[in-house]
């Protein structure tokens, strides 16, 4: 329930193969017969287009619309995180999804991208003002703030 960090660009790499491997030949079992798709890393422009509608969290102190906090973290104004000033992951699910459906593309966790030692969107572990869509940061190495999400393209 919370988002796989501390691993390797290269690991995320070889997760998104392993997944398409396994989804295809899971696919073909069930279905009888093959599915062109592939699991990979966004590029930067799909990863900001993805996490866009987020934005406003970033324009309203970390907020949304009914005044809560909206993503996590580190907010300079009471210095709270979402467990309370702990150095910790949130679960997935704690906050609201964008309007794409998709849960915290800012803040919690910083993710990276196909263009290898950039990740987006900042983490728990960063300012509210990196915590955005235009933000790029450079890794180079897995960190407990830096994990990734797949996008799946499928092929007709």
């Amino acid at each position: 329930h919370y988002p796989v960090v501390g691993v390797s660009y290269d690991q995320a790499v070889a997760f998104c193969r392993w997944r398409t491997e396994r989804v295809c030949e899971s696919y073909l079992k069930k279905k009888g017969r093959d599915i062109n798709l592939t699991y990979r890393l966004p590029t930067e422009q799909e990863w900001e287009n993805l996490a866009g509608s987020d934005a406003q969290l970033v324009l309203n102190a970390g907020r949304n619309s009914s005044g809560e906090i909206g993503l996590n973290c580190y907010r300079d104004e009471d210095s709270l995180n979402f467990a309370g000033a702990q150095d910790i992951t949130a679960p997935v699910f704690s906050f609201r999804k964008n309007r794409l459906g998709l849960w915290q593309c800012l803040g919690n966790v910083s993710e990276m991208v196909l263009e290898k030692n950039t990740s987006k969107g900042g983490s728990w572990a960063h300012a509210l003002a990196l915590c955005r869509p235009d933000t790029g940061m450079s890794y180079d190495k897995p960190e407990s703030w830096l994990g990734f999400r797949c996008v799946c393209e499928v092929v007709p």
